[in-house]
This record gives C-alpha cells, sequence and structure tokens, in this order.
C-alpha cells in the first residue's frame, strides 16, 4: 500500500508539474539578399543603369511560453549594405534595428485565445493578410485579435487604432501604417473532407485633414474615410492529385484618404494544382482585377491591395503588384515545381497580362517568365537563386513611363538569397 501511495504521489507531481511547465524558445533568422535590377517593376530608359545591391535581415527573437499566456519578442535589423559607415547608425531602411514583433496571448482555454501589441496577422493564401516574407521588413500590425480555432470551423477578428504621438486632443496621423483604424473579422468552415470555405471582411479607417471656417477663421478637423472589402475564398480537392483553389473579393467606400472618389472594385481569381507525382506539380490559374474607363471618373474601379503579400502574385517583377493599372488586369499564367531530391527544386511560370476592361478596349501588357531554384544546403540553410525577364510593349511604355515610344532596355531582374534559420533553442522549466 506504502508503494502505492508513494507511485499516486509521483504521478500527481508529475501532473502538476506538467500542467505548469513553461518553455523559453530563443529564435533566429539572417537572410542576405543580393539583387540585379535591370528593369525591375519599371522599365528602364535606354541612357539609365542597372542597378545592383544586397539587403539583409536579421531577426533574434524570444517565446516565453506556458499554459496560461505567451509573450513573443521579436527584435529585427534591416538594411543595405553599405548604407552606413564602419561606425554609424542606420539612417534609412526604416530606421534599420526595430522591434518586429512585441505581443501577448493570453489562453482562455485550448481553443480560445487572444493576442494583444504588435504581431503579424496571416490569413488564407496571404492575398488580403499576410507577413510578407518577401519584403526585407515584413509587415507587423499594432492590434488587439481574437481567435478560435475548432475541429472544422475557424474564427479570427482584429482592430487597430494608431496615433503618432500621446497627446490630450485629436492631432491627425501621419500614416507609419497605411490606415488610422482597422478593423477585421473573418471565418473559416470546412465541409466534408475536400472543402473548405472561408468569408472576410475589412474595414479601414484612412485618415484626412478637412478645413472648416469658423468666424471667418480656418480650422483644420480630422476626419476618416472608409473603405471596405469583403470576399470569400473556397478550397476544393476533387482528389489526392487535383485541387482547386478560388478568390472573390469586392471593395466599397472611398479609394483612399486623398479624395472622395467612391470605390466600386471587384476581383476573381482561380488556382488549379495537379499533382502526377510527389516529386512534381503543375499548376495554373487567372486573376481578373476590375479596371475604371480613366483614373479622374467618380467611380473608382481599381482593385486596392491591403496588406498582403503582393510579390506573389501578377509577377515576381512587381509590375502590376501595389501599383495596379487603372484599366484593370487579367493575369493568365501557367507553371510548374520539380523537386529533384529532397534538396533542391526548380519552379517556373510564364504569364501573359493584359488590361482587363471588356470589349475592345482590353490591350495587352505583355508576358512574363520567372524561374526559381531552391538548394538546402543542410539543415537552416537554404540558398535561392531567381531570375525574371518581361517581354513588355508600348501599352506597359505607356502605363509606366508615360510615352508608348520610350527607348527602354529589355527588363530583367536576377536575385541570390540565402537564408540561415536555425532550429529553435528551447529550455523547459
Amino acid at each position: 500500500m506504502k508503494k502505492r501511495g508513494l507511485l499516486a504521489l509521483a504521478a500527481l507531481q508529475l501532473t502538476i508539474m506538467s500542467a505548469n511547465a513553461q518553455e523559453l524558445k530563443i529564435n533566429a533568422e539572417y537572410r542576405p539578399r543580393a539583387e540585379v535590377r535591370d528593369g525591375y517593376s519599371r522599365p528602364l530608359l535606354d541612357y539609365e543603369e542597372a542597378s545592383f545591391f544586397i539587403q539583409q535581415r536579421s531577426r533574434l527573437g524570444a517565446n516565453f511560453i506556458n499554459d496560461k499566456f505567451e509573450i513573443k519578442l521579436t527584435i529585427q535589423d534591416s538594411r543595405i549594405w553599405g548604407e552606413t559607415g564602419i561606425n554609424s547608425e542606420a539612417e534609412d531602411t526604416n530606421d534599420a534595428l526595430t522591434m518586429y514583433e512585441a505581443n501577448a496571448t493570453l489562453k482562455f482555454s485550448p481553443k480560445f485565445k487572444a493576442t494583444i501589441g504588435r504581431q503579424t496577422i496571416a490569413l488564407d493564401d496571404g492575398r488580403i493578410f499576410s507577413a510578407a516574407n518577401w519584403a526585407n521588413t515584413g509587415y507587423a500590425h499594432d492590434a488587439l485579435s481574437l481567435s478560435y480555432n475548432g475541429n472544422s470551423a475557424k474564427f479570427y477578428g482584429a482592430i487597430a487604432y494608431n496615433n503618432n504621438s500621446a497627446t490630450s486632443t485629436d492631432n491627425g496621423y501621419e500614416p507609419g501604417m497605411k490606415y488610422r483604424y482597422l478593423g477585421t473579422l473573418w471565418a473559416s468552415q470546412k465541409i466534408g473532407n475536400s472543402f473548405t470555405l472561408s468569408e472576410i471582411f475589412v474595414d479601414e479607417g484612412l485618415h484626412y485633414e478637412k478645413t472648416v471656417y469658423e468666424n471667418t477663421e480656418s480650422v483644420t478637423e480630422n476626419h476618416m474615410r472608409h473603405r471596405y472589402t469583403i470576399g470569400a475564398n473556397a478550397t476544393v480537392a476533387f482528389s489526392d492529385a487535383f485541387n482547386a483553389f478560388i478568390s472573390a473579393y469586392y471593395q466599397f467606400g472611398r479609394a483612399s484618404a486623398d479624395n472622395d472618389q467612391k470605390l466600386s472594385a471587384a476581383l476573381i481569381a482561380a488556382k488549379f494544382n495537379l499533382k502526377p507525382s510527389d516529386a512534381t506539380r503543375f499548376y495554373a490559374g487567372v486573376e481578373v482585377y476590375t479596371g475604371s474607363e480613366d483614373p479622374e471618373t467618380e467611380t473608382c474601379k481599381t482593385f486596392q491591395w491591403l496588406y498582403g503579400g503582393a510579390h506573389a502574385y501578377n509577377g515576381s517583377m512587381d509590375y502590376w503588384t501595389t501599383d495596379l493599372p487603372y484599366a484593370g488586369l487579367l493575369d493568365l499564367y501557367v507553371g510548374g515545381v520539380h523537386n529533384f531530391n529532397e534538396k533542391m527544386s526548380i519552379e517556373a511560370c510564364l504569364r501573359s497580362l493584359n488590361t482587363a476592361r471588356d470589349g475592345f478596349d482590353r490591350k495587352s501588357l505583355g508576358g512574363e517568365l520567372d524561374i526559381k531554384a531552391q538548394y538546402k544546403m543542410f539543415k537552416g540553410v537554404t540558398a535561392e537563386l531567381g531570375y525574371s525577364f518581361y517581354a513588355i510593349n508600348e501599352n506597359v511604355r505607356w502605363y509606366k513611363l508615360g510615352d508608348n515610344e520610350a527607348d527602354t532596355k529589355f527588363p530583367q531582374w536576377a536575385y541570390l538569397m540565402l537564408t540561415i534559420k536555425p532550429q529553435d533553442f528551447k529550455i523547459r522549466f
């Protein structure tokens, strides 16, 4: 009986220790990227020179975790090689050293939690909200978020309100963020084994100043114009080897903080994936962004990019990511990925780009070819090499340079990126 009592007491102590277990995780990343830009984002005129530079991102993070809460801190340094002297601090690149993430998560239950502070927001395929990992600084928001992660349903909501400083009166907001106020609601439901549906609603408050007159004196008032985005995504698995991802979004409200132009824009996209073997995957897709007949029309029909990883869409050379043509965009693409072995893979994607206006107004915007190869040198170290070129035409020259007869160089872009991300170091106590 005494032995049984001791065993029961030991089991109880182990249960208590397990329930109150705490963990400290240390993580790090170092990522330099060298780029040759010879027409990246816009064509270069004949007399313009290509650029070569190296940028790097360094991150050091710590996570304190227990069964009731989690604290996450990530320091980030982003800079261009040579941007600072050997004995000086950075003057550009978003002030170089920043606190990329600083938040606390309260765990009310295994499925329900709240996160407050500077945090990444990543939803669906990253089109609307993403950590934007390709960008050297990434995206993070000062927000309060609530999330529920059930077996077949997920819910997420976030709210943010930004200021430049602590004052006793409203002194407006000079955007560090694109918005002053942000609210979003997202839900996802898994229906059966082959269908998943998600919905999203985003409300952005864009700050602007309005001048009013009181007793013949002008007074500046701070206001917000609101831009709304609603949408849905569906994932359909027809088989283990074939699936589709379909998106549809609609935007309304006001197009920007700069003027009172109304917004009525839409995006419809579909991507199909075929995996004939474990080593090979093919894909094809279409994206249609609505557009306007004229940029000065009373209602803007050009889709507005929000806070997603835009680099993943409409071509790696970023001609039509954050800067869509006012006449809209039709992007048709096919591509494939092949894994030669566990370490090396290659991907190629060919795009046909056009404006999206119906009828005879639709115009070709040329085509782009993107190629990238990845090599996992060893655990925690990956090298990536990419090359892209854009076959432009007079329409591209007109949209990007304002001159369809401009003498331009052949647009191309290449990069070499090294990502060193060791396994997290964990301490349990």
